[in-house]
Order: C-alpha cells, then structure tokens, then sequence
C-alpha cells in the first residue's frame, strides 16, 4: 500500500509514492487472514496529511461509479470518520457466526455491532481524529495482534459513537465466495434491504475478500472491473495474470482430483482389514 500525497501531476491528479519504511522501523506488525500488513499504514494519514481538513481513504481493490467530491463533501461535524456499515460483520454478529457477535462484545468493546464500520471507504475528519488518537496509540493496538479485522477492528474501537454513516452505495461490498448467501443474508433486515439496493446502483465498488475479478473473471461485479480495465494501459498484463492464475488453479484442482480418484479405487480393491491389504502392508513396513 502507497500513500499519495503531491508528486507527479495530470490535470487536476496528483501521486507520489511515499517510502515509510523508515516510519515504520521497530514494528513488528501482521495482518489477518488475507489482509497484507500494509494495510496499517493508513494510520500514517493523519501525520502526512496533518493540514488537511478532510481526506478520502480508498482501499486498492476499489472502482468508483460516481463523483468522487460527492463524498469528500460529506459534513463531518464533529464526526471522526464517515464509513458504510459493514453488512458482512452484521450478518456474523446476527446468527452466521455467534462467534464474531462475542468477540465484539468481549473483544472490541462495541456497544452496537451492527454499526461496525466497513473501512475500504472512509473519509477521515483529520483534525478532529487528531485530536482523539495519535499515531503511535494506533500502532501500539495494532501491535498486541488481537483483532481478527485488523485496522478496521481498531478504528471501530477508537471511533465508536463518532462515526457518520454513509449510505452503503458508496461501498457495495462485491460477493465473494458467496458471502451474501452465507453472512449477508442474514444480516437484519435494514441493513440487508439497503445492500440489495446499493447493488443497484453502487458509488464505489469493493473487491473485498480473497476472490477478486483479476483472478477470477466470473465473480461478483467482475464484468465492472474488465470494462475499467480495458480503458487502462495494463489491459494485457492484467489479462495475462488473469489467464496464468487460472491456469495453476485448474492444475491444482486437477492434482486434487487425481488424489481422491486414486484414493478411492486403493479403497475399493483393497478394503480395510482385507488379507491382501495386510500383506502389502506388511511388505512395506519390513523395507523400511
């Protein structure tokens, strides 16, 4: 993960790529899940982007649909951030997963779990977040390797009851591994009827989870992503990527398959206790 700040400028964009290896020296820091490390490093905004007022964090794995000031134009008021509700989390804590509603109460201290703040979009009031946590208070969380969600777990804590929520459109969380079937759907039914209308018509689309469109061409908003990638000079390289992960994963499914059909006939002409069973058995037990 980068951080953009001034740099390089196209019309009205401007990105740089700042190096924060020297920031982050001493921290030993890991991630969950498939979540990379980097992705604590979004702490580091409210010190590169001190003088700031607002600041709109994107995850990388995003496509924006609509006007992006849209969003930054977003009254803050004495708001710390403002993210859509994560409809995963809440369909976790509402029956999917009695576990995640536990670990809310007795880990993160959440009064009600079904705000959970989403964290791929959030717009960042920076002077008010200044002034309720410091970076290293950030990092120092971040270190005890307790929360399963990572940075998005940590802001929830720190931001609790100072969170605007924003309209869930403008982070429509793509259907990996079927998780609208799974946790979503049993969400409350609020939450559940306003990510069925954001689907619609999303604002920003989230790649989040393991499965992404550049590895897997026929998931979830993927033809979105193809559209938008095909507009962007790395068409090709994406495609190539695209073709060589699907490529190892057939070899892997067929070297699965393989492995149990084999497994199977060994169990079928040699059943467990058989005669012949023991004596090959015992053949290759005596040449060890």
């Amino acid at each position: 993960m980068c951080i953009f700040k001034k740099g390089l400028a196209v019309g009205n964009i401007q990105i740089d790529f700042i190096d924060v290896r020297d920031r982050m020296a001493g921290y030993r820091l890991r991630a969950k899940e498939h979540i990379t490390t980097e992705t604590f490093y979004r702490f580091l905004i409210l010190e590169y982007f001190s003088d700031e007022k607002k600041v709109i964090y994107l995850d990388a794995d995003t496509i924006v649909c609509e006007d992006i000031a849209k969003l930054y134009n977003q009254e803050m008021e004495d708001h710390l951030l403002a993210a859509a509700v994560d409809p995963d989390f809440a369909g976790q804590c509402h029956g999917a997963n009695p576990d995640t509603r536990q670990y809310c109460e007795k880990v993160l201290h959440l009064i009600d779990p079904y705000q959970y703040a989403q964290a791929g979009v959030l717009v960042f009031n920076i002077q008010a977040l200044r002034k309720a946590v410091r970076v290293p208070k950030l990092f120092a969380m971040a270190k005890t390797g307790r929360y399963r969600y990572s940075d998005q777990d940590i802001l929830n804590m720190v931001c609790q009851g100072r969170i605007k929520k924003l309209a869930m459109s403008w982070n429509v969380i793509a259907d990996s591994t079927e998780r609208r079937h799974s946790a979503i759907q049993q969400a409350p039914v609020n939450i559940l009827e306003e990510y069925m209308r954001a689907r619609r018509h999303p604002c920003i689309i989230h790649y989040a989870g393991a499965c992404k469109p550049w590895q897997d061409p026929q998931g979830d908003f993927a033809k979105e992503f193809w559209e938008t990638a095909r507009q962007t000079p790395y068409y090709e390289e994406l495609l190539y990527r695209m073709c060589e992960h699907q490529s190892q994963r057939q070899k892997k499914l067929t070297a699965k398959y393989i492995v149990g059909f084999c497994k199977k006939a060994v169990k079928k002409v040699l059943p467990q206790d058989s005669l012949i069973r023991r004596g090959i058995s015992s053949l290759y037990w005596s040449r060890k």
